[in-house]
């Protein structure tokens, strides 16, 4: 069996990620943020922001924060106010305040909300004051539940998560977390789909896309075409497509691959970087395997590390440091079943 390889990651998570992003049913939602499929919680931050000179006065440090928060402004209204009457919107630009906030004033940043949100939008500003206020509750509720919801089976989860949202922002939530429920849509489809034993790969890709397209109307094309190399990718991980890729002749599978990659629309030139890939993954694997094989022989044997490294230098040459890493992390790239089309 293949095992992972261990993944380290750093820093806070940020808000504005790929606008379109698979769900992940087994992980909990935790917070409210709209493109995220609720993926991480608000973080309290220290302040980070622009530090005065040691010796400024007073005086000084108030104009600049003046000035800095009359560029917020600016920036804000620019950014969503042709679209802050929608709830999505709203979310996100109180998001943004909440990051600006409690970085340049983390002792009182709540305060300042009101404030803010009255010079920003005056018009909209009490409602999105009660945002603000529901985002914070949803946020605590997530926290005070997040065992509870772990515990929980995929669909419950997902149905205690919606009757919260509803509980706390009404009807605005279908739109606040309308990329979710596109992406579940979609998901739901391919996991229908991989079972499908009665259609082949090209009839797969098809009722794909057009799960796609019903999920994002008419914007479905656009979304096509900026993910295609994601949208090939999660369909590829298949397992159903990925035994069929396994049964077909070599020469079958590569046509099948190009005919899978075209029916995405990439172009020709797309096409043959895509082959070249290919070939080169095929070598890759090739060599792989072999190395592998001699391996096992050698620990067989009961040779020492050192003859081993010597093998992963004599097959593998600039690349064996690298695997040298992996395999001391319990990670083996090439002892699992190849998947086409993606290594």
């Amino acid at each position: 069996m293949k095992k992972a390889l261990p993944i380290l990651l750093t820093g806070t998570a940020v808000s504005l990620v790929l606008w379109w992003a698979w769900p992940r049913p087994s992980e909990i939602p935790q917070a409210a943020r709209p493109d995220t499929d609720d993926d991480a919680l608000i973080q309290e931050t220290s302040a980070q922001g622009d530090q005065l000179a040691p010796h400024a006065s007073p005086a000084a440090a108030a104009a600049s924060n003046t000035l800095a928060e009359q560029d917020l402004i600016a920036e804000m209204q620019a950014r969503f106010g042709p679209n802050i009457h929608r709830p999505h919107a709203q979310i996100k630009l109180i998001e943004q305040l909440i990051a600006y906030l409690q970085q340049q004033y983390p002792e009182d940043w709540r305060s300042r909300i009101g404030p803010l949100l009255d010079q920003l939008f005056p018009e909209l500003a009490a409602l999105l004051l009660e945002r603000f206020e529901g985002l914070l509750n949803y946020n605590d509720w997530l926290r005070e539940h997040r065992d509870s919801l772990r515990a929980m089976a995929p669909d419950a989860r997902r149905q205690s998560l919606w009757e919260q949202r509803y509980a706390t922002f009404g009807e605005a939530a279908d739109e606040i977390w309308a990329a979710e429920r596109r992406n579940y849509q979609i998901q739901s489809r391919l996991v229908a789909l991989d079972s499908a034993a009665d259609l082949d790969a090209q009839q797969k890709l098809q009722q794909y896309l057009e799960s796609i397209h019903e999920a994002y109307g008419e914007h479905g094309g656009r979304v096509i075409e900026q993910r295609r190399t994601e949208l090939l990718g999660r369909f590829l991980d298949l397992e159903s497509v990925q035994q069929e890729l396994h049964e077909l002749p070599e020469g079958e599978r590569r046509n099948t691959l190009r005919s899978l990659r075209a029916g995405l629309g990439m172009d020709e030139a797309a096409l043959q970087r895509w082959d070249a890939l290919d070939q080169r993954r095929a070598q890759q694997w090739n060599t792989g395997n072999h190395y592998m094989q001699r391996r096992e022989a050698l620990v067989q044997q009961g040779a020492d590390p050192t003859a081993i490294a010597q093998l992963r230098e004599q097959l593998l040459g600039e690349l064996a440091p690298v695997i040298a890493q992996e395999e001391a992390a319990g990670f083996f790239r090439w002892s699992g079943q190849r998947r086409f089309g993606r290594e």
